[in-house]
């Protein structure tokens, strides 16, 4: 499905997770140094060039097997954040990374409905049996969103990461299994692909 010039992989209510182009560098280099931004995010230390962005882009465009999707607000047409899976296929999970770039929208549920159009992305199209992540222990409106979407914490690294100003912080795991998933969510997947998957 394509719209506003993009190509869209899995539309929600309000966002949407659409294929990124090399035209989104200046935004995303934009995001890797704002703060209020990487502060949340294992990417805090250094300042990040065009040119560096430029080749992390043009490398998660290659990669198909672990596929980096960009967070597009529907209403406004605008790309306002990343989502990343990162698949381990011997053990059939995935690593979900995200982040809201555009700090105007933190607060809204916008995070949350993108996690869950990944989750079942990641469920129905990459068939894994389990996605997991990581969040800094202070950062509660990302737990608190992770939560909504259905993950568990499932393990607590104490004083696991270190900041700039040299504190130590800890890291939480959290992780959702598909049959979770299954009882919390409708997917749109299935339901846009039923006579597929009837057959299945």
């Amino acid at each position: 499905m394509e719209g506003g010039g993009r190509i869209f992989v899995i539309s929600g209510e309000r966002v949407s997770l659409v294929v990124l182009s090399m035209d989104d560098v200046y935004t995303i280099s934009r995001w890797a140094n704002d703060k209020r931004v990487t502060q949340y995010l294992n990417i805090f230390r250094g300042v990040f060039s065009v040119e560096y962005e430029r080749k992390w882009l043009e490398k998660a465009l290659m990669d198909t097997d672990n596929p980096t999707f960009g967070i597009w607000k529907n209403d406004e047409e605008r790309l306002i954040g990343i989502l990343s899976l990162r698949v381990d296929k011997d053990n059939n999970r995935a690593l979900i990374g995200l982040y809201i770039g555009e700090v105007k929208y933190w607060n809204q549920g916008l995070g949350t409905e993108a996690t869950i159009l990944a989750l079942d992305y990641a469920f129905n199209v990459l068939n894994v049996h389990k996605v997991w992540l990581g969040v800094f222990a202070f950062n509660k409106r990302a737990l608190k969103s992770y939560i909504k979407a259905g993950f568990k914490e499932v393990g607590r690294l104490r004083e696991h990461v270190r900041l700039s100003d040299n504190q130590y912080v800890d890291y939480i795991v959290m992780d959702i299994l598909k049959n979770e998933f299954d009882m919390l969510h409708k997917s749109k997947i299935r339901e846009l692909a039923k006579d597929r998957f009837r057959q299945l």
